[in-house]
């Protein structure tokens, strides 16, 4: 799929949203989690909570912004064994 979208494979994808997400200065969650490590126990369950209500947050606004039309074309072309994703 994302060769379609006009990239080489996933790795130049995921290459590509590393870059963007660098420069609005955002992190993924896993490094958020990875950079709090030497956080207490206490700090570390408040931040992993935080992490995971931000990434659900994330979610749903993907989601709120995308038309039901092109979720569904997605998961057919995810769906269908027969192309290779």
């Amino acid at each position: 799929m994302v060769v379609k979208l006009g990239f080489g494979g996933f790795l130049d994808f995921r290459k590509a949203v590393l870059g963007d997400l660098s420069q609005q200065k955002q992190t993924s969650p896993l490094s958020r989690m990875r950079e709090q490590t030497n956080s207490d126990a206490l700090t570390n369950h408040h931040e992993i909570k935080g992490v995971y209500h931000q990434t659900i947050n994330n979610i749903e606004t993907t989601f709120a912004n995308l038309s039901p039309d092109l979720i569904l074309q997605t998961a057919k072309i995810l769906a269908n064994r027969s192309r290779m994703v």
